[in-house]
């Protein structure tokens, strides 16, 4: 009795007993996110153009900002309309770039918002940066390439000015590659891209 052992001087002794214990892992977070959206299309003026009927390519990067690898769905639009869905696997602090291909058949002619959309992965709270909208493109009349609805000679100057160029370069001197001279968006302006012009000419 601890009475007892206090009498001699001496001092009890107390013993734990541990009849369960639950294991942790180790803290961390999951995150993933849209951080850039851009189309083939890209920095083209007065505002980039892809031609009804025509296809487009839409670039998505996205990045797993978390500590631990995640699997997700990627997701690319035209307005609310789904272009593509794409799964992609990341490890933590990674980041690639997701590309889809817009086909413009189904669209009517007008201003289209581009976007895309990380699927949220389990765990994850911070999901403002899952999604991301690039802007603008106008799908026109195919040869409408500054988007002011019709195909006239301005159109047409500019892509026989543009002839010979491509995205890689290096091109000739005096002229220069802009996507929006690329009909067919393969990355040269060449007779495919002029004849495809010329065909519409005059065409509103």
């Amino acid at each position: 009795r601890s009475s007892d052992l206090a009498n001699h001087g001496l001092r009890p002794t107390y013993h734990a007993f541990i009849n369960a214990a639950v294991a942790t892992s180790p803290a961390g977070v999951h995150d993933v996110a849209v951080t850039n959206v851009t189309t083939s299309k890209y920095g083209c003026q007065p505002m980039e153009t892809v031609g009804k009927g025509m296809t487009c390519r839409i670039d998505v990067t996205v990045e797993n900002q978390g500590d631990f690898a995640e699997t997700f769905g990627v997701t690319a639009f035209a307005d609310t309309n789904v272009i593509g869905s794409q799964l992609v696997t990341l490890g933590s602090g990674s980041s690639t770039v997701v590309t889809f291909t817009w086909d413009t058949t189904s669209y009517s002619f007008g201003n289209r918002t581009i976007s895309a959309q990380a699927d949220i992965v389990a765990g994850e709270t911070d999901t403002g940066d899952n999604t991301f909208t690039d802007g603008i493109i106008r799908v026109c009349l195919v040869g409408d390439v500054n988007g002011d609805t019709k195909v006239d000679l301005k159109d047409v100057y500019a892509v026989g000015k543009a002839f010979g160029t491509t995205r890689q370069g290096p091109n000739p001197p005096g002229r220069a590659y802009s996507p929006n001279l690329d009909i067919n968006d393969d990355d040269k302006i060449d007779l495919k891209d002029y004849y495809a012009t010329t065909k519409n000419f005059g065409k509103t």
